[in-house]
């Protein structure tokens, strides 16, 4: 071998060894090009409504369009899985001795006892606990317990299954009653926690949406349960996560956890009672003393709406949806580098 040649070799090993380095450079910057910042204005997005009124299919879509953002909180109930129904993904299914010894340790966030009756509200220790000061503070609604209930089923909200999605700094999802709603923007007003941005993925320029938002290729995490009835079911397919750009400059601080209220209800309580009454899942008399439940919570949130962040009438599936996703993407979703 010549000396020229001698000398060239440790030139070639030299970018032998920078060669990876500078690829490895090379693919973090491509990375943080197609990378975007997200950095959650609300922690909880919390959806009410009567049975039937369709949150359940908002629900659904809304985490099919952005997968990596949000996370479905899962329920605890005492109750028997129906047809269909999974553990873990529609409810946690507990024993009543399990729910009360979680009750007992302070474990839950909001509870209630619902009877063949009646329904009947359990406060945890952590929403009895909370001050007068409270935006919650002398919100009581009408009680739907008659003297002596007796016994029935218990569904919750726990500590663990709301901290759990807010540890994988998602935003979390959750659809509960009145009494539950109350109970838990009143935990969140006491609940300090961190801001954290999320940091999502975009998605190759060729499969950008029509529109001028940028898409976004997310990660999946924990789906709502599809909704049992499908009649108001709106299909996802073809749906690419978005988001509108703007810039935050906040800095990672302590807060406390910051919830949204958004009340869905049903055009009149007769289209309520006939998808009810589509659904074919329940006796006569238990349809009946549901629509009086239904009715004395609808008169109350009518009274109480700015109790609510957001009240939609659900007349047209796509149109509520659409709305929803507006509030989404103006209200609870901030992007904190540009597109």
């Amino acid at each position: 071998m010549s000396a020229s040649s001698k000398a060239s070799l440790p030139g070639f090993a030299s970018v032998a060894a920078v060669g990876p380095a500078r690829r490895t450079a090379s693919h973090l910057a491509d990375s943080a090009k197609n990378t975007v910042t997200l950095k959650r204005l609300v922690d909880v997005l919390l959806f009410v409504g009567p049975s039937g009124c369709g949150k359940s299919t908002v629900i659904h879509r809304l985490q099919h369009e952005w997968p990596a953002l949000f996370e479905f909180s899962v329920s605890h109930t005492t109750r028997s899985p129906r047809r269909g129904e999974v553990d873990g993904q529609h409810y946690h299914f507990v024993s009543m001795e399990g729910f009360q010894q979680l009750i007992d340790a302070g474990a839950m966030v909001e509870y209630s006892r619902l009877s063949s009756h009646a329904v009947s509200p359990g406060l945890s220790s952590s929403s009895t606990s909370s001050s007068s000061t409270s935006s919650t503070a002398g919100l009581v609604p009408p009680s739907t317990a008659a003297p002596h209930t007796p016994a029935g089923n218990l569904y919750g909200t726990s500590k663990t299954a709301l901290h759990t999605v807010l540890g994988r700094n998602r935003v979390v999802l959750m659809d509960t009653d009145l009494l539950g709603a109350i109970n838990i923007r009143r935990y969140c007003e006491h609940e300090v926690v961190d801001s954290r941005p999320v940091t999502v993925s975009r998605t190759p320029p060729s499969v950008a949406p029509s529109d001028s938002a940028a898409a976004l290729t997310l990660a999946p995490s924990r789906l709502a349960p599809q909704p049992l009835d499908h009649e108001h079911a709106v299909s996802s397919a073809g749906v690419s996560a978005s988001c509108d750009a703007t810039l935050a400059s906040s800095p990672v601080d302590t807060r406390t956890l910051r919830c949204m209220i958004i009340f869905i209800a049903p055009p009149s309580m007769e289209v309520l009672e006939r998808r009810l009454r589509e659904r074919k899942s329940e006796t006569e008399a238990s349809l009946q003393l549901r629509m009086k439940v239904n009715r004395r919570w609808m008169q109350w949130a009518k009274e109480n709406q700015s109790f609510f962040d957001h009240y939609i009438v659900n007349d047209d599936l796509a149109l509520c949806y659409a709305q929803v996703k507006h509030i989404v993407r103006m209200e609870v979703l901030k992007l904190e580098s540009s597109l």
